[in-house]
C-alpha cells in the first residue's frame, strides 16, 4: 500500500521488449528507429517495451534517438564502456517482457517482425529462440543480389528444431542474424547471457548455448534487413585473425565441414592481407588454413586464381 493509503497499481508487463544496443550509431540510426516504431504502431498498445541502451557514444546517437523517438524508448547509457557482450547483457537485464529482441543499430526491421514472432512464441512458449530469414542491404538500403553475402538461414521451411537438432547446423557457420531473432529471456538467464570473452562470435555462441537445451523456431521469410557496409562490426575483423580464433575456441574441436570453411575463410583472409601489404597476416593466414585443411589448400592449387591474386595483391 502507497503511502497516501491507496494500493500502488503495477504497469502491464509488455509482450515483447525491442532493445536497441548503440554506439556510436548516429548514421545508421534513423531508418532503424523509424522502423521499429512503425512496427510498434502495428501492435496492441502497451505491448510492446522500447528501449535503447548506449554504451557511452560520443557523437550524436543520444540526440537523435530524442529526436526520432518522441520519448518513446527508454533510453539508459552505462556508466562505463561494457563492450558488444555487455551492452547486450544491459538490455538483457532491463527487459521486462518475456521474449527481447535485441536489434542492432543498423538493421531495420519489418513491420511484421514483432507479430509474427509473438505468434510463434504462443504456439511454441517452450522455445528458447525465434528466428527469423533476412535480406541483405548495403549501406544506403538496396539489396545485395549478387550472392556475394550470405543470408544465412536454418531452412526454406518454417521450422520447430527440438533441443540439440539445431547443433548441427549452428557447428559449421553462424546461419542466424542477430536482428531476426527473439530470445525468451528467462532461458537466456539461465545460460548466463552472452559470453564477454568474445567479440566476434558473441551470438553465434550464444545461439548454440541456447539451442542445445531449449527448442529453436525458425520463420524461413525474411522480416529484417541485414545491412552490410564497410563501418560495421565485422569488417573490422579482416585487419587480423581474431574472428578465426574465436570461432576455432567456440567450437572447441571443429568438424570436417566446419575446419575446410575455416580454411577457406583463412586463405580469403592471406588475399586481403597480399592486397593490403600486411606480409605478416599473409603468411599466418596461410599457415592457418594449411592446418585446418590441407585438403582445401591443395585443391585451390588446381584453381590459381587465389594465387594470382594473392601475387597480384603483393605487387600493389
Amino acid at each position: 500500500m502507497s503511502p497516501t493509503g491507496t494500493h500502488s497499481v503495477e504497469p502491464s508487463r509488455p509482450r515483447l521488449t525491442i532493445a536497441v544496443p548503440t554506439y556510436n550509431g548516429a548514421r545508421q540510426l534513423p531508418t532503424t528507429l523509424a522502423a521499429i516504431l512503425a512496427a510498434a504502431d502495428c501492435m496492441e498498445p502497451g505491448s510492446i517495451e522500447l528501449i535503447v541502451q548506449d554504451d557511452r557514444s560520443s557523437d550524436d546517437t543520444l540526440e537523435l534517438v530524442e529526436r526520432i523517438g518522441a520519448g518513446r524508448f527508454s533510453v539508459e547509457v552505462n556508466a562505463e564502456r561494457l563492450g558488444l557482450a555487455g551492452n547486450w547483457n544491459a538490455c538483457l537485464e532491463r527487459a521486462r517482457a518475456e521474449w527481447v529482441s535485441i536489434i542492432h543499430q543498423d538493421d531495420p526491421i519489418g513491420l511484421d517482425q514483432p507479430l509474427e514472432h509473438l505468434a510463434a512464441a504462443a504456439r511454441h512458449p517452450d522455445a528458447g529462440m525465434i528466428a527469423s530469414g533476412a535480406t541483405v542491404v548495403d549501406h544506403l538500403g538496396a539489396p545485395i543480389t549478387d550472392g556475394s553475402i550470405e543470408t544465412g538461414g536454418l531452412g526454406p521451411v518454417d521450422r520447430r528444431f527440438e533441443p540439440g537438432e539445431a547443433l548441427e547446423l549452428l557447428s559449421v557457420s553462424n546461419p542466424i542474424r542477430c536482428s531476426g531473432v527473439s530470445l525468451r529471456v528467462d532461458a537466456v538467464r539461465e545460460i548466463g547471457g552472452f559470453d564477454a570473452s568474445y567479440r566476434y562470435v558473441v551470438d553465434w555462441d550464444l545461439w548454440r548455448r541456447l539451442a542445445a537445451r531449449h527448442p529453436v523456431v525458425w520463420l524461413a521469410r525474411p522480416t529484417f534487413a541485414f545491412r552490410w557496409h564497410a563501418e560495421s562490426e565485422t569488417h573490422r575483423f579482416k585487419t587480423g585473425l581474431s574472428d578465426l580464433d574465436e570461432t576455432e575456441r567456440m567450437l572447441v574441436d571443429p568438424g570436417p565441414a566446419a575446419s575446410r570453411r575455416l580454411a577457406r575463410a583463412a586463405l580469403n583472409r592471406a588475399y586481403t592481407a597480399a592486397r593490403s601489404g600486411n606480409r605478416s597476416l599473409e603468411a599466418r593466414a596461410l599457415a592457418r588454413a594449411w592446418r585446418l585443411s590441407p585438403r582445401v589448400v591443395l585443391a585451390s592449387l588446381s584453381d590459381p586464381r587465389l594465387w594470382l591474386r594473392l601475387a597480384a595483391g603483393r605487387g600493389r
